[in-house]
């Protein structure tokens, strides 16, 4: 396994037989500070961008690349205790990863290596034995491609379907400050990957977690039917009516979301469908999706001063149970 490693004072390429020696080489990383981290994940080119949370502008990129020799297992076998070793002791404040394109065939080869890469990442960083991270809830599985709306232009006349990965590595430069002609000079097109997870990670930090909030990052499509639930409330009764809703699923585990203003409003309520957690979608007077959701739950904020509080929850006996007593909030299915 070779691994390509770049920032903004160096360059360098190692074989990576010592981790623990090829890690010091990447420079010591201050365990007093919290880290971002972003990851283009795959078992030919694995892209890992990381960068202290205080200093977004001077980020570390990294490409693992497969020996022609090893095969997929055995080349993450190497990958994840090199990442181990460099985070060993650090508080990783968000990872974002991307997950398996839905547009693959499910039963190829191709899928299935993708899908066991995929879980492999979800579980290495959720064992606090390999690493550290702030909160699990910050750690974000993004479908592909949904960090070019936010950080990629849409009027590249030279980057149809935004596709082109010179472009994209340029314009990530751009959106975080840094000079691209010098950074990509003598970069291998091989390596992009590091890159893209650079944009992965920012995608994840500074856009998805917002504040006491996330904004709606995955499932964007629908995946079964659902009820939605849905109240206005005033600003001051926000978490009196999410306390409400939790004594009402028995206390499950929720998170509170605002919606993507890259997705449309189905999409919003779609990715609110998690197979770990209950999703509160909370919208503000002033959001696209406000006019949208209450056309569904036929309700209307006259005045256009109160959030308006959605949840959804799957059809099922148990839930329709739920909905046939619930008083307090509109439904519909979606």
């Amino acid at each position: 396994m070779r691994l390509y490693f770049k920032d903004l004072e160096s360059s360098f390429t190692l074989v990576s037989e010592d981790i623990k020696s090829n890690v010091q080489k990447l420079g010591k990383i201050d365990t007093t500070k919290k880290y971002v981290v972003g990851i283009d994940g795959s078992t030919t080119g694995f892209g890992l961008a990381y960068w202290n949370e205080e200093t977004p502008e001077d980020p570390k990129t990294l490409v693992f690349s497969r020996s022609t020799e090893d095969n997929p297992r055995e080349f993450l076998d190497n990958v994840f205790p090199f990442i181990a070793e460099l985070f060993r002791g650090v508080v990783l404040e968000t990872v974002t990863y991307e997950r398996t394109p839905d547009d693959f065939e499910q039963d190829s080869h191709s899928h299935r290596v993708m899908k066991n890469t995929e879980k492999s990442i979800k579980q290495f960083f959720s064992n606090r034995f390999y690493t550290t991270v702030s909160s699990m809830t910050n750690v974000f599985d993004i479908f592909p491609n949904s960090w070019r709306a936010y950080i990629i232009p849409t009027d590249l006349e030279n980057n149809p379907g935004k596709k082109n990965k010179l472009v994209n590595a340029t314009e990530t430069l751009k959106h975080i400050g840094i000079e691209p002609t010098s950074f990509l000079s003598g970069y291998p097109i091989a390596s992009y990957d590091s890159i893209e997870a650079l944009a992965i990670g920012r995608y994840g930090h500074y856009f998805i977690r917002q504040g006491p909030f996330l904004r709606t990052y995955r499932n964007f499509s629908r995946r079964r039917p659902l009820y939605l639930l849905g109240r206005l409330v005033r600003r001051d009764d926000l978490v009196k009516a999410i306390h409400y809703l939790r004594k009402l699923t028995n206390n499950a585990h929720g998170v509170m979301y605002i919606p993507n203003q890259f997705q449309t409003h189905y999409q919003n309520l779609f990715a609110l469908d998690a197979d770990d957690k209950l999703g509160y979608l909370i919208v503000n007077p002033d959001d696209h999706c406000k006019p949208y959701l209450e056309h569904l739950l036929r309700i209307n904020d006259e005045k256009n001063d109160q959030l308006l509080l959605c949840m959804t929850l799957r059809v099922n006996d148990e839930t329709e149970k739920l909905i046939q007593q619930e008083r307090m909030f509109r439904t519909s299915i979606i």
